[in-house]
């Protein structure tokens, strides 16, 4: 039997790849990657991302302005203020709500997975490569740089064909108000 590997893979809501860790043997459970990794450690810390601020209305309707990031992880991860992690104890209403809506806020992590997969065959499923450096710095970093750049680029052509979109109705009024005269 082949011995497997795991990442810490941290993914915007845009399905885009934010960090992805160096590999852990697949025998690990997430408190220990987590633990071992450096950007959950620096999140938590308050190393990475400090000095992010946004504003949020609580439940009395009033604007709240907090500063850092929190990252949405599952059950299997260390209680750390930064971490948001489904209820397990649910009985309210409100706390049923938020665990499912958590629970598909997370569901971009496997969306972006499987755009990956459906990208590049060789994550699909069995692996050749053999030694896990590899693995990690020619297999699967390589796969998710590509994978962002793509993103942008795919950003970059909507953005030129919407540009092109308002010149040809600039071109369009133009021409119309050139008739009219």
């Amino acid at each position: 039997m082949k011995p497997t590997v795991a990442f810490q893979v941290v993914v915007s809501h845009s399905r885009k790849f934010m960090h992805v860790s160096k590999y852990f043997y697949g025998t690990w459970n997430d408190k220990q990657i987590t633990v071992n990794d450096t950007f959950p450690v620096d999140v938590w810390q308050g190393e990475k991302y400090r000095m992010m601020r946004y504003t949020l209305i609580n439940k009395n309707g009033e604007a709240v302005t907090y500063q850092g990031v929190w990252l949405a992880v599952d059950g299997g991860y260390q209680k750390v203020a930064c971490f948001i992690d489904p209820m397990h104890n649910r009985y309210g209403f409100s706390e049923v709500a938020f665990s499912e809506w958590l629970e598909s806020v997370r569901k971009d992590v496997e969306c972006a997975f499987g755009i990956l997969k459906i990208r590049f065959r060789f994550l699909r499923g069995f692996v050749l490569y053999q030694k896990p450096e590899i693995i990690e710095n020619v297999a699967f970093k390589t796969a998710e740089m590509l994978h962002n750049m793509l993103l942008e680029w795919m950003d970059l052509m909507t953005f030129i064909g919407r540009i092109s979109i308002l010149m040809e109705k600039w071109k369009m009024m133009i021409y119309q108000n050139l008739l009219s005269m």
